[in-house]
Protein backbone atom coordinates (compact mmCIF):
# COMPACT_ATOMS: atom_id res chain seq x y z
CA UNK A 1 0.00 0.00 0.00
CA UNK A 2 2.98 2.67 0.74
CA UNK A 3 4.20 1.80 -2.81
CA UNK A 4 1.06 2.29 -4.27
CA UNK A 5 0.87 5.65 -2.30
CA UNK A 6 4.26 6.96 -3.35
CA UNK A 7 4.22 5.73 -6.52
CA UNK A 8 0.95 8.10 -7.30
CA UNK A 9 2.13 10.81 -5.60
CA UNK A 10 5.21 10.87 -7.57
CA UNK A 11 3.64 10.36 -10.66
CA UNK A 12 1.62 13.64 -9.98
CA UNK A 13 4.56 15.46 -9.33
CA UNK A 14 6.30 14.67 -12.44
CA UNK A 15 3.45 14.74 -14.73
CA UNK A 16 2.41 17.87 -12.69
CA UNK A 17 3.18 20.53 -14.97
CA UNK A 18 2.65 19.10 -18.71
CA UNK A 19 -0.82 17.54 -17.28
CA UNK A 20 -2.44 21.28 -15.70
CA UNK A 21 -0.51 23.98 -17.62
CA UNK A 22 -1.00 22.51 -21.34
CA UNK A 23 0.09 25.00 -23.17
CA UNK A 24 3.49 26.59 -24.22
CA UNK A 25 2.10 30.17 -24.13
CA UNK A 26 0.78 33.03 -26.34
CA UNK A 27 2.31 35.35 -28.82
CA UNK A 28 1.68 39.11 -29.03
CA UNK A 29 3.14 40.96 -32.42
CA UNK A 30 3.00 43.94 -33.05
CA UNK A 31 3.54 45.72 -36.51
CA UNK A 32 4.91 47.96 -38.26
CA UNK A 33 1.42 50.14 -38.88
CA UNK A 34 1.23 49.95 -35.36
CA UNK A 35 -1.40 47.13 -35.06
CA UNK A 36 -1.05 44.85 -31.56
CA UNK A 37 -2.46 40.88 -32.20
CA UNK A 38 -2.69 39.49 -28.75
CA UNK A 39 -3.29 36.02 -27.91
CA UNK A 40 -1.80 34.45 -30.70
CA UNK A 41 -0.52 30.72 -31.48
CA UNK A 42 2.10 30.00 -34.01
CA UNK A 43 1.24 27.70 -36.28
CA UNK A 44 4.05 27.41 -39.01
CA UNK A 45 6.52 29.61 -40.93
CA UNK A 46 6.41 29.95 -45.08
CA UNK A 47 8.74 31.72 -46.94
CA UNK A 48 8.67 35.13 -45.47
CA UNK A 49 5.37 35.06 -43.62
CA UNK A 50 4.16 33.54 -40.17
CA UNK A 51 0.98 32.16 -39.48
CA UNK A 52 -0.57 32.13 -36.41
CA UNK A 53 -3.83 31.19 -35.20
CA UNK A 54 -6.38 32.56 -32.68
CA UNK A 55 -9.98 30.80 -31.33
CA UNK A 56 -10.10 29.42 -34.96
CA UNK A 57 -8.89 32.34 -37.13
CA UNK A 58 -5.86 32.16 -39.13
CA UNK A 59 -3.75 35.18 -39.57
CA UNK A 60 -0.71 35.43 -42.56
CA UNK A 61 1.70 38.16 -41.51
CA UNK A 62 5.04 39.30 -43.49
CA UNK A 63 8.20 39.54 -41.70
CA UNK A 64 8.54 43.04 -42.93
CA UNK A 65 6.08 44.25 -41.19
CA UNK A 66 6.58 42.67 -37.92
CA UNK A 67 8.44 44.86 -35.40
CA UNK A 68 7.82 42.92 -32.33
CA UNK A 69 6.99 39.62 -30.95
CA UNK A 70 6.14 39.14 -26.96
CA UNK A 71 5.75 35.97 -25.40
CA UNK A 72 3.75 35.06 -22.74
CA UNK A 73 5.15 31.77 -21.16
CA UNK A 74 3.12 30.63 -18.03
CA UNK A 75 3.72 28.51 -15.40
CA UNK A 76 1.77 26.67 -13.20
CA UNK A 77 2.44 26.39 -9.23
CA UNK A 78 0.79 22.87 -8.93
CA UNK A 79 3.76 21.24 -8.06
CA UNK A 80 4.17 24.00 -5.37
CA UNK A 81 0.90 23.28 -3.86
CA UNK A 82 1.23 19.46 -4.28
CA UNK A 83 4.87 19.73 -2.13
CA UNK A 84 3.09 22.09 0.48
CA UNK A 85 0.16 20.25 0.50
CA UNK A 86 1.56 16.65 1.20
CA UNK A 87 3.53 18.09 4.03
CA UNK A 88 1.13 20.11 5.71
CA UNK A 89 -1.60 16.99 5.28
CA UNK A 90 0.89 14.56 6.51
CA UNK A 91 1.84 16.72 9.52
CA UNK A 92 -1.76 17.46 10.41
CA UNK A 93 -3.18 13.78 9.52
CA UNK A 94 -0.52 12.62 11.47
CA UNK A 95 -1.11 14.66 14.59
CA UNK A 96 -4.87 14.39 13.97
CA UNK A 97 -3.96 10.42 14.29
CA UNK A 98 -2.10 9.89 17.12
CA UNK A 99 -4.86 12.42 19.28
CA UNK A 100 -7.69 10.25 18.03
CA UNK A 101 -5.68 7.24 19.44
CA UNK A 102 -7.54 5.99 23.14
CA UNK A 103 -5.90 4.32 25.13
CA UNK A 104 -9.10 3.04 26.86
CA UNK A 105 -9.86 1.42 23.65
CA UNK A 106 -10.87 -1.94 24.21
CA UNK A 107 -8.71 -4.88 22.67
CA UNK A 108 -11.57 -5.76 20.29
CA UNK A 109 -11.44 -2.33 18.84
CA UNK A 110 -8.07 -2.18 18.76
CA UNK A 111 -8.26 -5.21 16.98
CA UNK A 112 -10.42 -3.95 14.26
CA UNK A 113 -8.50 -0.92 13.84
CA UNK A 114 -5.14 -2.84 12.71
CA UNK A 115 -7.30 -5.04 10.52
CA UNK A 116 -8.71 -2.11 8.47
CA UNK A 117 -5.50 0.17 8.85
CA UNK A 118 -3.30 -3.05 8.12
CA UNK A 119 0.13 -3.22 9.86
CA UNK A 120 0.59 0.66 10.51
CA UNK A 121 -0.19 2.93 13.50
CA UNK A 122 -2.97 5.18 13.80
CA UNK A 123 -0.69 8.12 13.44
CA UNK A 124 0.86 6.75 10.18
CA UNK A 125 -2.35 5.92 8.64
CA UNK A 126 -3.73 9.76 9.86
CA UNK A 127 -0.25 10.87 7.97
CA UNK A 128 -0.53 9.04 4.79
CA UNK A 129 -4.48 9.99 4.83
CA UNK A 130 -4.04 13.39 5.37
CA UNK A 131 -0.66 13.59 3.08
CA UNK A 132 -2.73 12.35 0.38
CA UNK A 133 -5.74 14.50 0.98
CA UNK A 134 -3.39 17.56 0.94
CA UNK A 135 -1.55 16.82 -2.04
CA UNK A 136 -4.72 16.76 -3.76
CA UNK A 137 -5.79 19.87 -2.14
CA UNK A 138 -2.68 22.00 -2.52
CA UNK A 139 -2.37 20.72 -6.25
CA UNK A 140 -5.36 22.11 -7.05
CA UNK A 141 -5.12 25.36 -5.48
CA UNK A 142 -1.50 25.61 -6.51
CA UNK A 143 -2.83 25.06 -10.09
CA UNK A 144 -5.13 28.36 -9.89
CA UNK A 145 -2.10 30.51 -9.41
CA UNK A 146 0.40 30.78 -12.43
CA UNK A 147 3.48 32.58 -12.88
CA UNK A 148 3.96 34.14 -16.28
CA UNK A 149 6.67 36.09 -17.60
CA UNK A 150 6.64 37.88 -20.66
CA UNK A 151 9.61 37.51 -23.18
CA UNK A 152 10.04 40.99 -25.73
CA UNK A 153 11.61 40.16 -28.83
CA UNK A 154 12.38 43.61 -31.33
CA UNK A 155 14.15 43.39 -34.45
CA UNK A 156 15.67 45.33 -37.04
CA UNK A 157 14.54 46.75 -40.00
CA UNK A 158 16.62 45.13 -42.54
CA UNK A 159 14.45 42.07 -43.44
CA UNK A 160 16.98 39.74 -43.85
CA UNK A 161 18.13 40.14 -40.63
CA UNK A 162 15.03 40.36 -39.30
CA UNK A 163 13.94 37.12 -40.90
CA UNK A 164 17.13 35.17 -39.37
CA UNK A 165 16.28 36.69 -36.24
CA UNK A 166 12.81 35.81 -36.03
CA UNK A 167 13.50 31.93 -37.13
CA UNK A 168 15.43 31.68 -34.48
CA UNK A 169 13.23 33.23 -31.75
CA UNK A 170 10.85 31.07 -33.12
CA UNK A 171 12.88 27.69 -33.50
CA UNK A 172 13.58 28.09 -29.37
CA UNK A 173 9.78 28.65 -28.30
Amino acid sequence: MKTTIMTIIISVLLLSDHVVLGQEGEWTVVTANGDVLVNLAFTNFVNDTLRFSQTGQNFTIPIESIVQLRKIEGKSNFRKGAVIGLVAGGLIGGVVGVATFDSGDSPREIEEAVTVLGSISRGRAGAILGGLGGLIAGGVIGSQFKSERVRVYTFSDDTQTKSVEIRAVLANK
